[in-house]
């Protein structure tokens, strides 16, 4: 069972939900254990026999999945609608495991929620105005703060507050609200439209190469920024360049932390999500961040499908296990 949210995991398949995150909101489950919930209903449905034996997130279905392919694979990361990671730690390193120590188990997996990184305001000295706004207009305020400066999800509005910003200062569009009352009128329905700029207008705006930016004027007329200038459109391509950049800098310095710490000389971290697989230059940034922060021989492997093969091989892993107990 793959579940990407905070829990207070105390087996494999016992977790009680923490918090909703990415925008989701679920009454009647936090605070409750959620393997249980969904074995209920499961059960509920007759015809269906299935048994869940474990629950993962994302992260280490992409860690497990890409850990059976690459041996030095340590660090498991999803960039992309919310942001986590995890890692393998040493056992003696973790006063809180209460399973069983022994000399076969050395390591265990601990998924950071790093997105929930900054609540308690370690954050506040590179947060801007324009995080503030949006961690205050958010269904979660003051929470999953440093997923919200960097994960797919919230990218696009912190470009849209940017815009928001600059037209109010008549830095963009200067002196044509006042002169086009359709253009002021198309202005105000995109102000009000939270969440109306996505991570995608982000990206297609900062790879537009075309010599009169065309790409990025046909976005911003499809969202009701009629007839911009030239020089708008350049402003607004580097606000997402800025924007896009930040993110990547932030998520190689959290990466940097975790791959230092596995202190190996080698270090595969297997990566998962939209903003690695399709964010045009979000990759490339990264990696040369990754670059100057670890001495250490590394690289970022794209897990294909890893949160469900890797959920599938600890669910393998564990019959496998309960055969070989039962038989000796």
């Amino acid at each position: 069972f793959t579940f990407s949210f905070p829990c207070n995991q105390t087996s494999l398949r016992q977790a009680t939900l923490v918090s909703w995150t990415k925008g989701f909101s679920c009454t009647g489950v936090v605070g409750h254990d959620v393997v249980l919930l969904l074995q209920q209903a499961i059960d509920r449905r007759k015809s269906l026999k299935i048994q869940v034996v474990a629950l993962v997130n994302d992260t280490v279905g992409t860690l497990m999945a890409c850990s059976s392919i690459y041996r030095d694979c340590k660090v498991g990361v999803i960039l992309g609608t919310g942001t986590n990671a995890c890692y393998f730690e040493h056992l003696d390193n973790v006063p809180k495991w209460t399973g069983v120590r022994d000399n076969t188990t050395k390591q265990v997996i601990i998924s950071t929620e790093w997105g929930a990184l900054g609540q308690h305001g370690c954050l506040d000295f590179i947060r801007t105005s324009i995080d503030h706004e949006l961690d205050e207009s958010s269904l979660t305020p003051n929470q999953q703060v440093f997923e919200k400066m960097i994960s797919a999800l919230y990218l696009g509005e912190i470009v849209r507050l940017i815009i928001v910003d600059l037209v109010q200062r008549s830095i963009l569009l200067p002196g044509r609200m006042q002169k086009s009352p359709s253009l002021g009128r198309d202005y105000n329905i995109f102000l009000s439209l939270r969440g109306s700029f996505y991570a995608k207008h982000v990206d297609d705006i900062e790879c537009d190469t075309t010599e009169d930016l065309s790409i990025t004027s046909s976005i911003l007329t499809s969202i009701g920024i009629q007839e911009p200038s030239y020089d708008d459109c350049y402003i607004i391509r580097e606000v997402c360049k800025t924007v896009s950049l930040r993110a990547a800098k932030l998520a190689a310095a959290a990466i940097a932390v975790l791959v230092n710490r596995v202190n190996m000389p080698s270090v595969t971290v297997g990566v998962d999500g939209t903003l690695f697989r399709h964010h045009g230059k979000f990759k490339k940034n990264l990696t040369r961040t990754m670059s100057r922060l670890v001495p250490r021989t590394h690289r970022l492997v794209l897990s294909e499908d890893g949160s469900s093969k890797g959920s599938a091989l600890v669910a393998a892993v564990h019959r496998h296990t309960n055969e070989t107990l039962t038989s000796s």
